[in-house]
Order: C-alpha cells, then sequence, then structure tokens
C-alpha cells in the first residue's frame, strides 16, 4: 500500500523494501532476497547516499544473504563496505562495524585466508576490550579460527573469556572440553566436567543433553558421576530418537556411556548403529568406530577391534605432520571429539591390554 501511494523513489519505500528482502532472507528465500535487496540498495543509495544508515543496514541484509549462498567474495566485500561506512559514524567498537567486522572474518575463514582474518580481529580485540560483552561475538570467531587450524591453546584461552561472559551458553562448555582433553590439562577438564553437571545436569533438551554427557565421557576419568551422565545420554537418544540426522551422534554418545560403565556388549549394540545409517556423518561414524574398537578389544575381539580402529581412522583422519594450511573444517570439534576418543582406542590396542594409556593430543 505505501508503495502504491508514494511509489518505489522514497525513502520509507526503500526501507520497507529492504525489510521485506530480509523477511525473505530469513525463510530461506535467498534468490528473491538477493533481488530485492540489490534494487533496493541501488534505490537508497540515490535518495540516501552511500554512507547513510539505511543504505548501511541494506548493505549487512545482502552479505547475511550473500553468506547463504556461499557466494564469500562478494559477501567479503560487501561487509568491508558496511564495516567502512558504520565505523565512519561509530568507531570501531559499537554494535554496528562489530556486526559488519564479525561477517567479514566469517567471509574470509571460509575462504581459508586464516591470516587476514586473524590480523583484523586481533586489531579490535585488544586486551581493554576483550572481556567485555561486546566481545564474545569476535571471541567466538576467533575461537573458531584457532580451533579450525588446530591451535587449541590459543582457542582455551579465548574460550574461558567466553564462558565468563556466557556462563549459560552450553555449547562454550562443549568446545573446551575437547580443548582442554586435547591439551591433556586433565585437572581443569574435570573442574569443567562438574560445572557442567551443576549446570546442565537437568537438561530435556537432546542436543544440550548429548554435548553435556559427551563433555564428561570424554576422558576415562572426568571426576563425576557417570549415572547422572549415563541419565544425559539416556535422555539424548529417547527425545531425539526422530531426530534422523543427530540420533547418530546420541547413539554414539550412548555407547561411549556404557563403555565407560564397563557394560561392553551394550556399547557395541548401541555403536553399530551409527555404521548402518545412511544419514550419519564421517565425525559420528567415527565416534562409533572407535567406541566399537576399545569394546570389541575388552571383549578380547582383537580383530574386529583392530579393523574399527582403521575404519575410525579413514573417517576422521589425524592432522597431517606438516600443519601449514592446515583447515580442519567447520565442524572441526566433532572432529575433535571423535580423534580423542580414536587416540584413546589406539593407545588401548597398542597397549595390548585391557587398560591402555592415556589418549595422546589429537593429531
Amino acid at each position: 500500500m505505501q508503495r502504491k501511494f508514494l511509489g518505489d523513489n522514497h525513502p520509507d519505500v526503500s526501507i520497507s523494501l529492504s525489510d521485506l528482502g530480509e523477511r525473505m532472507r530469513q525463510h530461506g528465500n535467498l534468490s528473491d532476497a538477493y533481488t530485492v535487496l540489490s534494487s533496493t540498495l541501488s534505490i537508497q543509495r540515490k535518495l540516501l547516499g552511500n554512507d547513510s544508515p539505511a543504505v548501511l543496514y541494506s548493505l549487512g541484509r545482502l552479505g547475511l544473504t550473500l553468506e547463504q549462498e556461499n557466494k564469500w567474495p562478494e559477501a567479503e566485500a560487501v561487509h568491508r563496505e558496511a564495516l567502512t561506512g558504520w565505523r565512519k559514524q561509530f568507531g570501531i567498537n559499537a554494535p554496528q562495524p562489530l556486526g559488519e567486522l564479525a561477517g567479514v572474518v566469517r567471509a574470509l575463514t571460509a575462504q581459508r585466508k586464516f591470516a587476514e582474518a586473524e590480523k583484523i580481529v586481533g586489531e579490535v580485540l585488544t586486551p581493554t576490550f576483550v572481556g567485555q560483552s561486546a566481545s564474545a561475538d569476535l571471541l567466538l570467531l576467533r575461537v573458531d579460527l584457532m580451533g579450525r587450524q588446530g591451535r587449541w591453546p590459543e582457542a582455551i584461552a579465548d574460550g574461558t573469556v567466553l564462558l565468563q561472559l556466557q556462563p549459560n551458553e552450553h555449547y562454550h562448555y562443549h568446545r573446551q572440553a575437547g580443548l582442554l582433553a586435547a591439551t591433556h590439562d586433565v585437572a581443569a577438564y574435570e573442574k569443567l566436567c562438574v560445572k557442567i553437571l551443576e549446570t546442565f545436569g537437568n537438561a530435556t533438551n537432546e542436543f544440550v543433553a548429548q554435548r553435556m554427557a559427551d563433555d564428561c565421557l570424554l576422558l576415562p576419568r572426568s571426576g563425576v558421576d557417570l549415572e547422572l551422565v549415563d541419565q544425559l545420554a539416556e535422555t539424548a537418544v529417547t527425545v531425539g530418537a526422530n531426530n534422523v540426522g543427530p540420533l547418530n551422534y546420541f547413539q554414539a554418545c550412548q555407547a561411549l556411556s556404557k563403555y565407560r560403565q564397563g557394560r561392553f556388549s551394550e556399547a557395541i549394540n548401541w555403536a553399530e548403529n551409527p555404521l548402518k545409517s545412511s544419514y550419519a556423518d564421517a565425525n559420528s561414524q567415527a565416534k562409533a568406530c572407535a567406541v566399537l574398537a576399545m569394546a570389541h578389544w575388552q571383549l578380547d575381539q582383537k580383530d574386529e577391534a583392530r579393523a574399527m580402529l582403521a575404519k575410525g581412522d579413514a573417517l576422521a583422519p589425524k592432522i597431517p605432520a606438516v600443519r601449514e594450511g592446515l583447515d580442519l573444517g567447520g565442524s572441526w570439534v566433532a572432529w575433535l571429539f571423535a580423534r580423542i576418543s580414536l587416540n584413546e582406542a589406539t593407545a588401548l590396542i597398542q597397549s595390548g591390554s585391557a587398560t591402555g594409556k592415556a589418549p595422546a593430543e589429537p593429531h
């Protein structure tokens, strides 16, 4: 109605069109969103100038649309333009420029321009800014950046700050548990597991329950009650029974829970499910293979154990000796959990006993 009476070349109409494009983006109608936002920007630039807030908001929305289309160079260019415009008006640490900076970093990371992404994040995450609530989104991006490159200690440092800033965000605990286990900081790992059960021990969401259980099962000793952890694993497979894709992670978690309790045949039964599923991804299957390798070994089924370990190693390969250019990908946390369990299985089998040694750092 507004467009009918005011025409396209009116600021209010252009803002409404931008809102329409954003709604299209949010609903996954990316092609139409791109068309609407691009034409809106053309109108707004003529009416309002390149640095007007309306133009900068539309640029940000267009950048998000391009991200969802995996058009990363184009997304980077759009976010950079919006970032420059917002910084002219508000400086560095205001919400608008920080949001666009995050978009630039996401685009750079997706293009594996890690050094450039790290540089521009580091310029903003100064010692005085880190620890402020506004720094959380960029800290999260830097944790991801470090994690993808296998730089565990640096990821831990930022992850520690994130836990302080957002103590109710369960995934921060999940990520941090894997990182602490990977670096053999057992004391910090056990302390984190205690905090996990205190905070999320009664979780009813299947994703939260599975991740928190996996955290407390990751190392042979976590210093917490395994019966409580098993209840979380049970919640995940029960509540998430119809969630076909993620179910494989829930089942692998339940398998590891049974293994930690010494219920090796049950562990095998649960771990076999992800290997039969056409919906399972490589990391969930690799985690299941690790449990199968350990459980078979404990039952003196040595050939089966070695076969499962070899299959798991193929699904979640070790980090190569030369790390230059390493990118573990966006699912690096899932890889890390699988790799830690595979390393535990390797140590168990190589020891030739039924006890094994502490898992080596993921490699």
